[in-house]
Formats: structure tokens, C-alpha cells, sequence
């Protein structure tokens, strides 16, 4: 399993390469994320210039990974 951190997320919603072509290769792995990840990126979401946008990516991604 894996526990991604906020930074993994964060680039991975900004659409870094490296960071994408690692999550594809790992897509059958069981990924996980910590309240807290998910806690700081509510607040990083509610803080941008593009809270709605945001909120959604987050919200797109904490159903896909958390909770199972």
C-alpha cells in the first residue's frame, strides 16, 4: 500500500510528469491518503485564487483514495 503525502498530491493535481508517470505505474497498488493530506488540502483549496476549481480536484481526488 501506499500512503501518498500532500506534496505527491499537490504535484500530481498540478500534473507533474514524473510524478504522474509514478502513479500510473503503481495504479493497481492500493493508495491511500492521511486525514491530515486530505485536512491540507481542504485549507491549500480554500486559500487559492481558484477555491471552486480546486475544491473540486481535491474532492475528485479524495474519493478515488480516501476512505476505501
Amino acid at each position: 500500500m501506499y500512503l501518498l503525502d500532500t506534496d505527491t498530491v499537490i504535484y500530481g493535481l498540478k500534473g507533474n510528469e514524473a510524478v504522474k508517470q509514478n502513479l500510473r505505474l503503481h495504479i493497481e497498488d492500493p493508495m491511500e491518503m492521511s486525514i491530515m493530506t486530505l485536512v491540507e488540502l481542504y485549507y491549500g483549496a480554500h486559500k487559492s485564487t481558484k477555491v471552486a476549481s480546486n475544491l473540486a480536484k481535491v474532492n475528485l481526488w479524495a474519493t478515488c483514495t480516501w476512505p476505501r
